[in-house]
């Protein structure tokens, strides 16, 4: 029997299918912001999101230095920056998102969960990219407050 294809699989679908720099960019913005969310990323952080990364871009098909030069463009922006670099990143978001936002969405959540927790901080930073994309948080079991 096989599974049932998941939000996320639509968007590894979606990506192969439309995928492009700009999307490639979004998917690490949104790492980022959850990553950050905390003030700081651990190297095992960093790692699980890396890896949780490329596993969507190999998925989709798309160029993996890309993606690793998109990650590393975005995240080192957070390093210098955060406030301002989230306020790209949310642009980067909005700028992909149309009908793909939920699974923006999702895929924030993901990565916020791919060390093994899903703190408040990070549950917080995922529904700033929900409400930035003009979705409410809890369709995406996320807190409405703040």
């Amino acid at each position: 029997m096989s599974r049932a294809p998941t939000t996320l699989d639509a968007a590894v679908a979606d990506l192969r299918a439309r995928g492009g720099a700009a999307h490639v960019e979004a998917l690490a913005s949104a790492c980022a912001i959850v990553a950050y969310a905390d003030g700081w990323v651990t190297g095992a952080e960093r790692r699980a999101m890396l890896l949780k990364l490329q596993g969507f871009a190999l998925g989709a098909g798309l160029d993996m230095a890309a993606t690793m030069d998109a990650f590393d463009k975005v995240t080192g922006a957070f390093d210098r920056d955060p406030d301002v670099a989230e306020s790209e990143g949310l642009r980067r978001l909005r700028a992909v998102a149309g009908r793909d936002a939920a699974y923006l969405v999702e895929i924030a959540c993901a990565i916020a969960d791919a060390d093994g927790g899903f703190d408040a901080a990070e549950r917080e930073a995922a529904a700033r990219i929900s409400r930035a994309l003009g979705l409410k948080p809890a369709r995406f079991g996320l807190a409405e407050a703040r």
